[in-house]
């Protein structure tokens, strides 16, 4: 079975894009701008110190300061209270995440966890809890 999926992934194409200055992201072109300015100035803080817009034993809802506007109305992220990556994030940490994943969810649309290759944060796990824009003349890019 392992190598079946295997063969089956080896003939996936993933067409090659060229270099842009600007990232392809789910952020406005001036969110990014925004984002990629305060990161170079070192004017972003841990995510640790975002107020919590709601806590439990294990973990914190924030606020995202560098939301995903083009698409989403709201966007916050849900963040174990220890900066952690995924692969150390203890069995009762994981228990809770579920629970909470549970109790979120009729309160957004969707979540989204990037892939190592797009996370700017890799040394902090958190997943986006996203709700989209009401209407599609809303989406701005």
């Amino acid at each position: 079975m392992v190598n079946k999926i295997t063969n089956q992934l080896a003939r996936i194409k993933i067409p090659k894009t060229s270099k842009s200055k600007v990232p392809v992201s789910l952020r406005t072109v001036k969110g990014e701008a925004i984002y990629a300015d305060h990161k170079k100035n070192g004017k972003t803080k841990s995510l640790s110190e975002e107020h919590p817009i709601k806590e439990w034993r294990h973990w914190r809802l924030i606020d995202n300061k560098f939301p995903y506007a083009s698409v989403f109305k709201v966007h916050h992220m849900l963040i174990p209270k220890r900066e952690v990556d995924k692969k150390n994030l203890s069995k009762n940490e994981l228990r809770e995440m579920d629970l909470i994943l549970e109790e979120l969810d009729i309160l957004y649309d969707c979540m989204l966890v990037n892939f190592n290759k797009k996370q700017s944060i890799k040394y902090h796990y958190h997943v986006h809890m996203l709700t989209y824009k009401d209407k599609r003349a809303q989406l701005k890019f």
